[in-house]
């Protein structure tokens, strides 16, 4: 991530990050409810609009977006679905850690404090 991508801060000196929480979207593997109802083509193409939508919108609260993403080869797949919406490498990126959402999303509130971010 590009240094000056962590430099903004607000007016009262905290710099907010926006932790996202994404899984590639894989046939199988995503959105699995909805299976019953679509076929997997359109399955995948509401999972890939809920990231894009999600990211955008994101972003346009803070410049400062985490993308804590699984599986572990993901990322790739993750950005080039941002791609043609915004410059992924200007995301903070984190393969997801921990065996459930808990300790998921922790470890990704400590990565993302230890990079210096607040609430």
């Amino acid at each position: 991530m590009p240094t000056s991508e962590l430099q903004p801060t607000s007016r009262l000196g905290l710099r907010p990050l926006i932790i996202i929480m994404v899984k590639a979207p894989r046939a199988g593997a995503v959105k699995t409810r909805l299976s019953p109802l679509l076929c997997e083509q359109s399955i995948h193409q509401i999972a890939t609009a809920f990231i894009q939508d999600t990211v955008v919108k994101a972003k346009g609260v803070t410049p400062h977006v985490m993308l804590a993403y699984t599986p572990r080869d993901g990322r790739e797949v993750i950005k080039e679905i941002l791609r043609a919406h915004l410059e992924p490498d200007r995301l903070v990126w984190l393969e997801q850690q921990g065996q459930d959402l808990g300790a998921r999303l922790e470890a990704a509130t400590y990565r993302g404090a230890a990079l210096g971010f607040s609430p």
